[in-house]
């Protein structure tokens, strides 16, 4: 690691950044000289879905039409917002649990 922060301190730091998450995961506590280490969320206890998550996204976005069309204002910027962010947490969602599948194998 060393090497790596001498050659590369860009790289470097995005590992550090890209780990932290990780690093973060596992509690350590020193007890009688001996550092002890507790994992705080097993991932293999986490388990999405993409059909769970398609589903939540099918039921917002019928939710979304629905407050959409109470809204009378067409240049309401709600209105002009919201399909978008909706869109695109439902895309980043689904994109998480493909990249936790691949992980996980």
């Amino acid at each position: 690691l060393r090497v790596f922060h001498e050659k590369k301190p860009d790289q470097f730091e995005q590992l550090l950044e890209d780990l932290r998450p990780c690093l973060q995961n596992i509690s350590r506590t020193l007890r009688s000289d001996k550092v002890y280490k507790t994992v705080r969320i097993a991932l293999e206890n986490f388990t999405p879905t993409k059909k769970h998550l398609e589903e939540q996204a099918a039921d917002i976005k019928e939710k979304t039409t629905l407050i959409l069309a109470a809204t009378a204002d067409p240049a309401d910027p709600y209105r002009l917002r919201l399909p978008g962010m909706v869109d695109l947490a439902a895309r980043e969602a689904l994109e998480a649990v493909d990249f936790y599948g691949q992980c996980a194998k």
